[in-house]
């Protein structure tokens, strides 16, 4: 793995995959990359898109089929995705999971979950930039909170609180030390940011997709770049599952809920 002579700061992407949408899960994801690498493996991606021959410089690289140019081929857009984290994990890129059960007998709330999911990555964040006596930066995409938003009145008011007092635990703030900067970005606008699509658009389909060679595929690609304890372990470091007791689920979803914990309580080799 390619790392830089000091990774004493990261850059944090994050965003939530198709959370508008009532899926069994709510997915959402952070990457985290040490500055030291960050412009190699933004120029890598740059090469990787010229290469495929498909992508304009006005393309979009995201984890969705349906994103990809008419002229890139289902097979070669996940060709691509799939260089592409390989080139994230030489690069020493990390990522961060978040999955919440959606019960279906209750209400819908897409902000509330994507919030909830986006705290609990800022706070995984701050607790793995602490580990390693570093700091970082945080961006999100797009937190259009205006449009819809009871919790606050648009995303800037979400990012002041998030560096002024820190996460809100019922009324309680954690303050996150060592993020830094919190700011908002947009798709298009880093190929670092892409990084972020592919691996949170591919936790998504992991908890929700129905193919199970492509999620075999997936879950090999992820487990490489996620942050883990010091034993080999996801749970509670790159990855969290929410709720975390099962007790409450209804007797139909737990076999569902604990099928895709088994991915939370596996270790890498």
């Amino acid at each position: 793995m390619d790392k830089p002579e000091a990774a004493n700061f990261f850059l944090a992407y994050l965003d939530e995959a198709d959370h508008t949408a009532k899926n069994d899960f709510t997915a959402c994801g952070l990457t985290a990359i040490p500055t030291g690498n960050a412009g190699k493996l933004s120029s890598e991606i740059e090469v990787l898109r010229k290469a495929s021959g498909a992508f304009s410089a006005t393309d979009l690289l995201k984890f969705a089929v349906i994103s990809r140019p008419p002229s890139c081929t289902p097979s070669e857009h996940r060709d691509l995705k799939e260089k592409v984290v390989h080139a994230a994990y030489r690069n020493g890129a990390v990522f961060f999971g978040y999955c919440k059960f959606n019960d279906g007998s209750a209400p819908h709330d897409a902000d509330r979950n994507r919030l909830y999911g986006f705290n609990t990555l800022l706070g995984k964040y701050d607790k793995f930039l602490k580990s390693k006596s570093c700091h970082g930066i945080a961006f999100f995409d797009r937190l259009d909170l205006s449009k819809r938003g009871k919790l606050y009145k648009n995303g800037f008011e979400y990012l002041k609180e998030k560096f002024q007092l820190g996460n809100d635990y019922s009324g309680t703030y954690k303050p996150l030390d060592n993020i830094l900067t919190f700011g908002m970005s947009c798709e298009g606008s880093s190929h670092l940011q892409s990084v972020n699509d592919i691996l949170t658009g591919s936790l998504r389909y992991l908890a929700n997709g129905t193919n199970p060679t492509a999620r075999k595929a997936l879950q090999s690609q992820l487990q490489k770049v996620m942050w883990k304890d010091s034993t080999g372990s996801f749970k509670e470091h790159g990855f969290t599952l929410r709720p975390y007791v099962r007790t409450k689920l209804s007797p139909s979803v737990v076999a569902e809920y604990d099928n895709f914990r088994a991915f939370l309580n596996s270790k890498t080799p």
